[in-house]
């Protein structure tokens, strides 16, 4: 279920009773709820997304998906952002990184190089 959120979609299979159906929807509602603050960028969307889900419970999955596509997409849209915007952050961390190793690395080796002319 969590990879439903994070990456998939979430969906309430037709092979699933009634009831079984709502459960899972509230479950993906709770869980989602639960795991994100109330100023993340998707949480507006994405509660959207799963209302509609769970108001739709006893409706076919063609039915459900016709009725909550678009708050589906928006919400698609915004994860994706997110996504985008944390492998950029991890970008700029790693290149950041590599240029401090690189200063360090340098340092290092004008220290040894100081250790040495200074052993002879």
């Amino acid at each position: 279920m969590w990879g439903d959120l994070v990456a998939g979609k979430p969906r309430l299979e037709n092979t699933l009773g009634v009831d079984a159906r709502e459960m899972k929807a509230d479950m993906y509602l709770k869980m989602f709820k639960q795991s994100t603050d109330l100023d993340h960028p998707c949480r507006i969307p994405g509660s959207a997304f799963l209302r509609c889900l769970k108001a739709n419970f006893a409706s076919q999955e063609g039915d459900r998906d016709s009725k909550c596509g678009q708050a589906f997409n928006v919400f698609d849209a915004c994860r994706n952002g997110i996504k985008q915007q944390q492998a950029e952050a991890t970008d700029t961390a790693i290149a950041k990184q590599d240029i401090a190793d690189q200063r360090a690395k340098g340092l290092f080796q004008r220290r040894t190089i100081l250790l040495d002319t200074l052993s002879k």
